[in-house]
């Protein structure tokens, strides 16, 4: 894992923060003297964060550098000869260079594409207007270049120590590289439909995971074929879409879905999900309470408790092997997922 989230209690306004990078650059490069391995993206979302950025500055921190305790952990755990996968999306977006290896990013990955966030609009005026806000269009310093998404990008600083520690100790290296942050949903589902076959078990019933809403363990013990969606937007559920209309029909899907407490711009309405799970004739949400959406809070802990109540359950299956995955992937080319040895 590369990037690892900080929060700062701090007051700002929500769609102008220029006024406070001066506060931030001095905080981050505090930091950043005392750790030269990191880097920093700092993300102001003022469209789905919108309920928090106000109060809370968001420091994504990202590892340039393989640190001497990561790379002993490599070491003491893989096998000789072992594998080291390094997943690497190029997702990026319009963000500012504060100084060196401190990114500030307005906006993130959702309804709204990164020019949207940077160009004056009728959508947006109306969107600040309805929500009692002093200002008329939002208001980021200008952007200077493409940059890795802060949430999601991969900072490839880190890519040549790996490499190097790959070779030194004689670990095989597999990296996994893709454009967007999704891309991977609709390959793992089919990867969990070839491999439950292989143990069999049924692999018709479907669960769509939303942003942080992850069961592994569950996934497993029930026997659902995962998918995630990296938000509750538009964009995400036309992923999900597309994957439902290239696959064979699930007998069954289950959906949990994030609630970030308001209607945001470019946010899929619970109808529009709804008609998803309508393409199943057993389906049902999970943890989701369809009156308060998307301000249903309590479905951070109820997709959880929610799922346990589902049957049947099944034995965890055995391990996936480096043989069996491979195996897959030669006969499941996926043109948005590239591995390089």
């Amino acid at each position: 894992m590369q990037t690892v989230l900080v929060c700062l209690r701090h007051r700002a306004d929500i769609d102008n923060p220029c006024p406070e990078l001066p506060w931030s650059e001095h905080i981050v490069q505090q930091l950043l003297t005392n750790n030269p391995d990191l880097w920093v993206y700092q993300m102001h979302d003022p469209n789905q964060d919108r309920l928090k950025v106000g109060r809370v500055a968001y420091f994504r921190l990202k590892q340039a550098c393989l640190t001497p305790s990561y790379s002993q952990f490599l070491q003491h755990h893989l096998a000789p000869g072992g594998t080291i996968f390094l997943l690497e999306c190029n997702y990026s977006w319009l963000s500012t260079k504060i100084s060196d290896r401190h990114i500030f990013q307005f906006g993130g990955k959702g309804g709204l594409e990164p020019q949207e966030y940077l160009e004056p609009s009728a959508q947006i005026s109306q969107f600040l207007q309805d929500r009692g806000s002093l200002h008329q269009q939002w208001h980021p310093p200008a952007a200077d270049g493409s940059w890795p998404e802060s949430e999601w990008g991969f900072e490839p600083a880190l890519r040549e120590e790996v490499e190097r520690l790959a070779r030194h100790r004689g670990f095989r290296l597999r990296r996994l590289i893709f454009d967007e942050p999704q891309a991977l949903s609709a390959w793992v589902a089919s990867l969990y439909r070839w491999w439950y076959r292989q143990q069999g078990l049924p692999d018709n019933r479907l669960l769509v995971e939303s942003f942080v809403y992850l069961n592994p363990w569950w996934v497993l013990r029930l026997g659902l074929v995962p998918y995630w969606a990296v938000f509750n937007d538009l964009a995400s559920l036309a992923f999900l879409n597309h994957y439902l209309d290239s696959t064979q029909p699930y007998s069954e899907i289950y959906a949990n879905l994030f609630s970030n407490g308001l209607n945001s711009l470019g946010i899929a309405t619970i109808e529009q999900w709804q008609a998803v799970l309508e393409r199943s004739p057993h389906s049902k949400f999970i943890g989701v309470n369809t009156h308060k959406y998307p301000a249903d809070l309590a479905s951070a802990v109820r997709h959880y408790s929610d799922l346990k109540k589902l049957k049947p359950r099944y034995p965890l299956p055995n391990p996936l092997s480096l043989e069996a995955l491979d195996t897959f992937i030669a006969e499941n080319p996926q043109p948005k997922v590239h591995f390089v040895d």
